[in-house]
């Protein structure tokens, strides 16, 4: 059988290739997004900013400078992270096309993504709305958890079934630069491992100098 941290990882996988599809989502209106389910299973090649084993100049165009050191190429916010996390550039982009970058850091248990997108004139509870009646449609195993709003930060927790084992999500979504930048982070850990992670987000994750969650303190009770 495998290991409880193989399963997860394979999980993680399959919600990582979702959330490449909700990457091409998030910025494009409903009318828009037919076909983007074929995208879960397809390897973006946006504008050549995201290669199969990126260099240090590929590196760069994804915002990759220095270890621990990232800024969002269109959009200018920039990231810090301790040894606990690495970045995952086979996960990361920044498509001009749909004005997203995103970030993906790393430990064996868990996974921190943030996305900086071009507003198009919604707020983030309109963001969140649409991102959560998506998540449901692909993912018959999401399961709403709290959902709740604090001085115009929008968060969400949820879960979902990954090969048996309980996978956590923690969202926040706000916006940013002058409410022109929606910037969505994610925290992904299995149930045993979401509380430690988040301690780790907590305390070695900076986004724009602040902490990668402002409303939340935890998963909810």
């Amino acid at each position: 059988m495998p290991s409880k941290q193989a399963r997860f990882v394979r999980s993680l996988v399959r919600q990582i290739a979702l959330m490449v599809c909700v990457s091409m989502w998030l910025i494009v209106p409903e009318s828009g997004a037919q076909g983007i389910k074929d995208a879960v299973n397809s390897e973006l090649k946006d504008d050549g900013q995201r290669a199969s084993n990126p260099d240090a100049e590929d590196q760069a165009l994804l915002g990759l400078f220095d270890d621990g050191v990232y800024r969002s190429p269109q959009h200018g916010n920039d990231v810090t992270w301790g040894a606990t996390w690495s970045a995952d550039p086979l996960t990361m982009e920044s498509n001009t096309n749909q004005s997203l970058d995103r970030l993906s850091l790393a430990t064996d248990v868990a996974r921190f993504q943030v996305f900086f997108v071009g507003a198009e004139g919604e707020t983030a509870d309109e963001y969140m709305t649409r991102f959560v009646r998506y998540r449901i449609a692909e993912d018959t195993t999401v399961a709403i958890v709290a959902r709740d709003a604090d001085n115009g930060v929008e968060w969400i927790a949820y879960t979902t079934a990954g090969q048996g084992d309980l996978v956590l999500h923690l969202i926040e979504i706000q916006l940013v630069d002058l409410d022109r930048t929606p910037q969505i982070g994610e925290l992904i850990a299995g149930s045993d491992e979401f509380d430690q992670s988040f301690k780790d987000a907590i305390r070695e994750i900076e986004v724009a100098s602040l902490p990668p969650f402002v409303i939340v303190e935890g998963w909810p009770e």
